[in-house]
């Protein structure tokens, strides 16, 4: 679809939010052009990244999403893909630029265990410009039960930390499928 064709396809839906996100939606072709028609077209635009790669783009809420040690696909293949991704997760400067120079900006971890939130601290130490309100946790899970059993400990630790706690509702709503 060319990027005419997707901003008429959104101006069919009674929204005034966006969100891309991806993959990694920062690496599409023609994200540049895609923010600058659909913020010129009047929408409230948050582009959701894992914050490999910077570009300045016309958005109100940069959502970066950090990759943390629990993403590794070390069971995947045989653990084939386990070095490249470990090498190319985190990108600390180019988190930095996102909070340097989005108007808005937050930082969502998602987190499968306690211990998580060692790393968590480590990677804000590294960075300057946040606050605690900035920070979300979101629990890993495929289903309502297993976040649900996260949630209690996670929302703990939001209110101890200051974070926001940042529920996985497409799941809770209507499972893990493609297309929620």
């Amino acid at each position: 679809m060319s990027v005419d064709q997707i901003v008429a396809k959104v101006g069919a839906y009674p929204t005034r939010h966006i969100v891309l996100t991806g993959g990694e939606p920062l690496i599409a072709s023609e994200i540049t052009e895609l923010c600058l028609s659909l913020k010129h077209a009047g929408y409230h635009l948050t582009v959701e990244t894992a914050a490999t790669v910077f570009l300045p783009l016309a958005l109100d809420l940069a959502s970066v999403s950090p990759k943390l040690a629990n993403s590794t696909p070390t069971a995947r293949d045989g653990g084939r893909w386990a070095n490249a991704h470990e090498s190319q997760r985190l990108n600390l400067p180019v988190i930095q630029s996102f909070i340097d120079s989005s108007p808005d900006f937050q930082l969502k971890f998602v987190i499968t265990q306690e211990a998580d939130v060692h790393e968590i601290r480590q990677i804000l130490a590294s960075l300057h410009g946040w606050t605690a309100p900035d920070v979300l946790l979101m629990p890993e899970g495929t289903d309502a039960a297993t976040l649900a059993i996260s949630a209690t400990w996670i929302v703990a630790l939001c209110k101890h930390e200051g974070f926001r706690f940042c529920p996985r509702m497409q799941v809770m709503m209507w499972g893990n499928r493609r297309g929620t």
